[in-house]
């Protein structure tokens, strides 16, 4: 036998004997079954995980979900969902400042080690925070923990790199499809969205077999039957009615996928990082930083401390060596420095949580990854109103719990907002034209979640299949069990299938090409406007490197969004608004947590005169935006009002210069800003100071201004008053905990409000300050609890001067 010649990476010709090949693919192939074999008993572990924390959380384990959450006290479900938020701020906040960091399953793919420790942690967490009622996707959880797995048998066995990859591919398929009993859509996943339809044998027998030895192995404790108890419509020819309501459902879903898709990338860029950035004009002497460096051809990063700081370079000494290295601005960008944790998680999780906890009292549908709300619109258990409202706080809750900070996924999510769209317009399309719509409530909802998740995952095929594995719409086991001995009654019987695969076909079809289409149609109109009005080289780039990191299947944003000058707010206003949001908040604290001290009992009553609180907070608000625009000595400089600080890298961005600022003597962006009003310059900066009313400061600036001041004001006094709206009084605590719910959401909102405003430049990150707004408002409703309280009990009383009959 010749001996066989086998490329390497480095393009030279290693030759390789027919033995070690044998043994080369038999560690492979045990390397994949024992692959399987180990995912399944991960998604075991997982589910035995989730039902504990289920059980310590809401007092039992058994049935779904939303079963097990109302069936507990309010008070329990709001404490269990804030308690999860907690434990899931404190424990990433730690976790993602530690040493090996966490590595994606996207760069494991590309080589990288994932620290086994570190991902099983970070995986219970996510684990943990959803069982407690977190309003995200669990699906990430076993996807990484597999994926690590497969690294992990690959560097054991000795496995090639290609075949590596492959393993660690097949570990986000099979943990796919142990946690959800899904082995078709396991296997899709990995071949269709992780390794983009490769199809070699040597890709797509391991999927395959990995997906289906993870699925066995979880049965033992994963259900099997299919997440979403529904007649076998997929027996049955599809009608007529149900491919005309395929074709309509189609595009509908694809564009409010899109949508759902941009509001979370939008969130994503407001997420808290691992570690703050540290800028090159706010480090300081004895900050430790982690620094990128290249070392042996690969970049790792490296603790350093910052010993000397001056205005052109900044000199840090790396751990455990004696040298000193001085970086300049660009080597110190380059470097991507990190500092401190991220600490703004602290406060977004919990708060978030808080707010879903409360809500949760009257919607308990929100709670969890999205199968309770998915069951409910399947079912049609409520009226088109209440669902269409579920689907939008459902998007927002999803949306604000991955931007502050929770690591997780959309897929459940999307199939229970694609199941609610598909309940909503069937309902109307049922109403309107009756002889047209299908009479099948459950198929209409499931096609509907089908045409959504192919869109949100980017994976058409994928999406199909979920749908039909979760729905339980495939061709039954045992016929295909009956095939096996060569009976075919059972596969007549299913007419393969096709009563469901059909109309679920055609529905991810039409909300591809209408995805596709509608790309097509915004880029016509985006190169229609730039050819009106061209946009600056600056903002081309900027726009540029906004569509390379946005998601592939994205609309594309116009590039004209710089023409809405008066809707860009200066400093001096966006200071202001925050102002206005804390008057506000503060004021109507005081009226509505004093009011319900004073009178507990009368609900309507204390929503009325809350209600009352929002309109007098919105007239303060507009108050001390006047204030603080016109009077306030920090907006003020010899008659000029302060517009923008531009810093010397902005000058340098915009106009596409290279010289030293120093040395000019002028710029086209100087002379803009001089023609506009007064330039005062100092090292590094350009401070602008504009005459009232000229064309920065022109009418539709101040309105829009005004109304900024305006809305920020009303949000603020909605916090206290949204308990009561929300009817968290029901649980027949004669008010109590509204009150207390009260008083948290506002102490929780005024501290978002501080985290917020630290977040705007020239402020550094100081988490005392937020405690400290925090500990205000906290006083404040203690203050008026007391007072309200005593009004009630010793003064005339409320009943008196409201008219209060409760």
């Amino acid at each position: 036998m010749e001996p066989l010649e086998q490329e390497t990476g480095q393009g030279n010709k290693q030759t390789q004997t027919w033995k070690e090949r044998v043994v080369k693919q038999a560690r492979f192939g045990a390397a994949v079954v024992l692959h399987g074999v180990g995912t399944g008993i991960i998604g075991i572990f997982i589910a035995l995980l989730i039902r504990n924390v289920q059980e310590i959380s809401y007092g039992d384990d058994h049935g779904g979900f939303l079963e097990i959450a109302v069936q507990a006290r309010p008070w329990r479900r709001i404490c269990a969902v804030f308690a999860g938020g907690v434990f899931g701020a404190v424990t990433w906040y730690w976790l993602r400042g530690v040493d090996p960091s966490i590595v994606s399953v996207e760069e494991s793919l590309a080589g990288a080690w994932m620290p086994p420790h570190v991902t099983i942690v970070n995986a219970m967490i996510q684990d943990i925070v959803v069982a407690s009622g977190g309003s995200f996707g669990r699906e990430a959880a076993p996807r990484e923990i597999a994926a690590m797995w497969g690294g992990a048998l690959a560097w054991l066995l000795d496995v090639a790199d290609k075949e590596r990859k492959v393993l660690v591919a097949c570990g986000t398929g099979a943990g796919l499809a142990a946690v959800y009993s899904v082995p078709i859509s396991g296997t899709l996943y990995t071949v269709e969205h992780v390794l983009k339809w490769d199809l070699s044998a040597g890709s797509v027998v391991p999927a395959v077999v990995t997906s289906f030895l993870a699925t066995w192995v979880a049965s033992w404790v994963v259900e099997d039957t299919g997440l979403y108890a529904m007649p076998r419509y997929s027996y049955e020819w599809p009608s007529i009615a149900m491919i005309v309501w395929a074709i309509m459902i189609g595009p509908a879903s694809a564009g409010a996928a899109v949508l759902f898709r941009r509001l979370v990338k939008a969130v994503e860029k407001l997420k808290p990082h691992n570690r703050l950035q540290v800028k090159f004009e706010e480090a300081s002497v004895g900050e430790s930083v982690s620094l990128l460096c290249q070392e042996n051809f690969k970049e790792v990063r490296k603790e350093a401390e910052i010993i000397n700081v001056s205005s052109d370079e900044i000199i840090v000494k790396f751990e455990n060596e004696a040298s000193e290295v001085d970086y300049d601005l660009h080597n110190w960008v380059a470097a991507e420095p990190e500092g401190a944790r991220d600490w703004k998680i602290l406060v977004a999780m919990p708060t978030v949580s808080l707010v879903l906890g409360i809500m949760a009292h009257d919607f308990p549908t929100l709670l969890g990854n999205g199968r309770a709300l998915a069951e409910v619109a399947i079912e049609r258990q409520q009226n088109p109103g209440f669902l269409g409202m579920l689907l939008f706080l459902k998007a927002g809750m999803t949306a604000a719990a991955i931007g502050s900070g929770a690591a997780g996924g959309i897929l459940t999510p999307s199939v229970a907002l694609g199941a609610t769209l598909g309940a909503v317009i069937g309902e109307a399309f049922q109403a309107l034209a009756p002889s047209l719509a299908p009479q099948h409530d459950q198929s209409m909802s499931v096609v509907g979640a089908a045409a959504f998740l192919s869109v949100t995952m980017n994976s058409p095929v994928t999406g199909l299949w979920l749908l039909v594995e979760f729905s339980a719409q495939g061709i039954r086991r045992d016929d295909l069990l009956l095939l096996l001995k060569g009976d075919f009654s059972g596969i007549i019987l299913s007419k393969l299938a096709v009563g469901m695969l059909v109309p679920m076909t055609i529905a991810v079809l039409g909300a591809q090409l209408a995805l596709k289409y509608g790309a097509q149609l915004a880029e016509y109109a985006s190169a229609e406007a730039v050819k009106k009005a061209p946009a600056s080289p600056a903002l081309k780039r900027q726009t540029s490197a906004r569509r390379k990191s946005s998601w592939d299947i994205d609309i594309k944003a116009t590039d004209d969004d710089h023409h809405d000058d008066d809707a860009v707010l200066d400093e001096v206003t966006k200071a202001s608004c925050y102002a206005c949001f804390r008057a506000g908040l503060l004021a109507n604290t005081f009226v509505t947590v004093g009011i319900a001290a004073a009178a507990p009992a009368c609900h309507e009553e204390d929503i009325q005169v809350s209600m009352g609180g929002v309109l007098v907070a919105a007239v303060l608000g507009l108050c001390v935006w006047s204030y603080m625009v016109y009077c306030s000595a920090e907006s003020r400089k010899d008659g000029f009002t302060q517009m923008a600080s531009v810093t010397e890298e902005s000058v340098d961005a915009t106009t596409g210069s290279n010289q030293p600022y120093s040395e000019r003597t002028t710029t086209p962006l100087v002379q803009a800003l001089e023609s506009a009003g007064t330039v005062s310059e100092t090292p590094g900066e350009v401070t602008v100071f504009s005459p009232k009313l000229h064309k920065s400061h022109s009418w539709s600036h101040l309105a829009w201004g005004a109304g900024s001041a305006i809305l920020c004001s009303a949000v603020g006094a909605v916090a206290p008053l949204a308990p009561w709206t929300l009817h968290i009084w029901q649980d027949q605590g004669g008010g109590i905990t509204a009150l207390v719910a009260s008083a948290s959401l506002a102490v929780a909102a005024s501290a978002c409000g501080a985290a917020a405003l630290l977040l705007r430049p020239k402020h550094r990150s100081q988490l005392m300050s937020v405690l400290l707004e925090a500990l205000v408002t906290a006083s404040l409703a203690g203050l008026a609890t007391a007072a309200g309280f005593a009004w009630g009990k010793f003064g005339a009383g409320p009943l008196v001067y409201f008219s209060m009959t409760c």
